[in-house]
């Protein structure tokens, strides 16, 4: 009875092992739809490849601490996009040359109501209000179709030509005692946030904090990630996410 228990053991392993190998080594994409930074734990760049493949042509190379937004993984290689001055480029980079952000330590939601939003533990506070979008308080410019195109001067992020509901208030963020808000020209252009689909996320060796959000009215989704780096704002990271 030993004996068979102990083949059977070997052939769970076996299997497992062969299962694991074939998702490596899989040429069908796995959807991830996720921000990561760019970590090489031995360079300080990374390659950015026009194909899945370590023979890929070398389009750019990209700095450790980059974010990116991630769509799917092939193989052992993640498509990944970002925005320069509004240009998208995107490529590929090998998995083992990214964080995902979401691996990071996550910070407690600790309380919730229509309009605002707040994470907690005994280091970090971070609090999130949004309110109504008041027209008479904005400026407009409307394209030949009739469309919103600019508010305030501004290309507005979470529509889709029709005026916002709703736009952020304030970010408060407060680590170890000190106290850090998201400058407002951060914000301003910033529409639909949707408090519930907010998470937070500390890198403790890093000492850097991510706010990350998908915001939208429906059609004008947007995922948006603040940095905060030793306990400064860093910037903000802007992707359409499809």
């Amino acid at each position: 009875m030993k004996r068979v228990f102990n083949i059977l053991t070997i052939l769970i392993l076996f299997l497992k092992a062969l299962w694991c190998f074939g998702q490596e080594n899989s040429t069908e994409p796995i959807g991830i739809y996720e921000f990561v930074i760019i970590a090489d734990p031995e360079d300080s760049f990374v390659n950015l490849r026009n194909t899945p493949s370590i023979k890929g042509r070398i389009d750019e190379k990209l700095q450790n601490g980059k974010i990116m937004f991630a769509f799917e993984q092939k193989g052992n290689w993640i498509l990944a996009q970002h925005s320069e001055n509004k240009i998208v480029k995107s490529g590929y980079v090998h998995k083992s040359r990214v964080k995902k952000i979401s691996s990071l330590k996550k910070i407690k939601n600790t309380s919730s109501t229509e309009n605002s939003i707040s994470f907690d533990n005994e280091n970090i506070y971070v609090e999130i209000t949004m309110k109504s979008f008041i027209k008479p308080e904005h400026t407009y410019k409307l394209d030949d179709y009739g469309y919103i195109k600019l508010i305030d001067n501004n290309i507005p992020w979470g529509i889709d030509g029709g005026l916002p509901r709703t736009e952020y208030k304030e970010i408060v963020i407060k680590i170890n005692g000190k106290n850090i808000t998201i400058p407002v020209e951060s914000l301003k252009d910033l529409y639909e946030p949707n408090l519930s689909s907010t998470s937070v996320y500390y890198d403790a060796v890093k000492n850097n904090l991510y706010i990350v959000a998908g915001n939208s009215d429906g059609a004008g989704a947007y995922s948006l990630t603040f940095v905060i780096e030793n306990k400064k704002y860093k910037e903000r990271i802007l992707e359409i996410p499809f």
